[in-house]
């Protein structure tokens, strides 16, 4: 069954595949958006859809059709991305610390979901079973956005469509995270944490869009205010 929030966080996911896409293939910026974030998040999505297809489609829903739209725009805007990136200047060592590098965030989350994955699933009663397959994507996503998290506060300029794509990640997360405690209680807390993860560091995030977003619209409403005058 599809909820009132369910269809929230689909709308979210929808608006930031919407921002992504436009940004890399109409705009063709990659101004703002953290390599090591971008990275991450394409390795998540191979390892999200090769090996699990077959359960996938078993599971077929509104949801899981969202998560495959999702890897499959960030592996679709990867290659162009690093067109772009190439042509401009490294960031320095204080932009990219060394926890927020991608080859350390990678092995770093295969290596939770290797430790707390099922490793001798029951296929018969779980309709999804936690296997390291499946939950390594999950954790490699979630861990994605600390770089990001970290660029944007390096950073004294915001590019506008990197700030919303994120913004709108983080409000698709937060509002699953309410969703899935709400529903669900705390029950399956390795599906859980990925999702809290994202909703907790991104939060500060959020309030802060949401605030210069305000502030710009209150500064074009006075600015039309006095061209009438």
């Amino acid at each position: 069954m599809t909820t009132c929030a369910d269809l929230l966080v689909i709308m979210f996911d929808v608006a930031s595949i919407g921002v992504l896409l436009f940004k890399i293939f109409v705009r063709r910026s990659g101004a703002g958006l953290s390599y090591d974030m971008f990275v991450c998040i394409t390795v998540s999505g191979v390892l999200f859809l090769a090996p699990n297809m077959d359960i996938l489609i078993e599971d077929i829903g509104p949801s899981v059709l969202m998560m495959v739209a999702y890897a499959a725009a960030v592996l679709v805007s990867f290659p162009a991305y690093l067109r772009m990136v190439a042509k401009e200047p490294l960031l320095g060592p204080m932009a990219r610390p060394l926890f927020c590098r991608w080859y350390v965030i990678v092995p770093f989350s295969l290596c939770v979901a290797v430790v707390l994955g099922d490793h001798h699933p029951d296929y018969s009663s779980d309709m999804l079973p936690l296997t390291p397959g499946l939950l390594a994507p999950l954790y490699l996503d979630a861990f994605s956005r600390v770089p990001q998290l970290w660029l944007v506060a390096y950073e004294e300029k915001k590019d506008a469509l990197a700030y919303a794509f994120f913004a709108f990640l983080i409000s698709s997360r937060l509002v699953e995270c309410f969703n899935w405690v709400y529903f669900h209680c705390f029950h399956h807390p390795l599906l859980l944490f990925p999702v809290m993860f994202q909703a907790v560091i991104g939060a500060d995030y959020l309030y802060f869009w949401m605030r210069d977003m305000i502030r710009l619209l209150e500064k074009r409403h006075f600015t039309a205010m006095s061209l009438e005058v």
